[in-house]
């Protein structure tokens, strides 16, 4: 294929999100104010580049979950990488050709496949990415990409070639906002997600629960929670969504 064809962009209608905030009761404020930063057809009349958002809040609270479905919601391809553990920038940068190993970023490779210049890349954990001097700082790599203007001329190593990324939406998610840097944090919106309380453990069982089914292939509603249920739920539940999965999990083993 031609890489210097324009790609179309892909711009949603409208950005409808009230069944994601009736699955997320605890992130309403923030399913809200993405919604604010991305819908820019709302405010302007017309689609523009949405500013790169930072989801900030404390560990379990689903925070690159969310990201994801908010994308689905919005209708535009998306992609997620937890960069607590990726040892090197070249994920977004490229490998020169001299390397044994060397390959195209792979950004460009996801704006290749889903062919949608304006797709969402969501990068979690980004407060835990390594700093290695041999192979570059993921954080400051990253300038390069939530910069419009450098964005607009980002030339990957290994293929050689100008691309415009500057449409791509962008969202980071931490635990730690004193772990980024000054300059990663000026370039992004930052939207705090609160941890779930006791109140939102009905709705949060009930979505886990339907999570639970399609996991194992089973019908919407095989598993059912009664009051019984939601009281175990309610005082086991410390505001980690992922060991509350696990005894929604055990709730749904005994009624097997």
């Amino acid at each position: 294929e031609n890489l210097c064809a324009p790609l179309p962009l892909k711009v949603p209608a409208e950005v409808d999100t009230s069944a994601l905030e009736e699955k997320f009761p605890h992130a309403r404020h923030a399913i809200r104010e993405m919604r604010k930063v991305y819908d820019t057809r709302a405010k302007f009349g017309k689609f523009i580049r949405p500013r790169p958002i930072l989801l900030l809040g404390p560990s379990g609270t689903g925070k690159a979950t969310l990201a994801r479905e908010f994308f689905q919601c919005v209708g535009i391809p998306v992609s997620m990488r937890n960069v607590s553990s990726m040892p090197d920038s070249f994920y977004l940068t490229g490998n020169h050709k001299g390397f044994s190993e060397s390959g195209p970023s792979e950004v460009l490779e996801e704006m290749a496949r889903t062919k949608c210049p304006n797709m969402a890349f969501i990068m979690d954990e980004i407060d835990k990415a390594p700093r290695h001097r041999d192979y570059g700082c993921f954080q400051d790599a990253l300038l390069m990409v939530l910069d419009k203007k450098e964005a607009e001329t980002f030339k990957d190593f290994w293929l050689n070639v100008p691309a415009d990324l500057s449409w791509l939406s962008w969202v980071l998610t931490a635990n730690d906002v004193d772990q980024l840097t000054a300059p990663l944090r000026s370039r992004c919106t930052v939207i705090q997600v609160n941890a779930p309380t006791a109140k939102d453990v009905p709705a949060l069982a009930q979505n886990l629960m339907r999570e639970i089914e399609a996991e194992r292939g089973l019908y919407p509603g095989w598993y059912q929670l009664d009051n019984t249920d939601i009281t175990a739920l309610t005082n086991v539940f410390k505001g980690d969504l992922r060991t509350f999965k696990k005894y929604v999990e055990g709730v749904a083993n005994s009624k097997d």
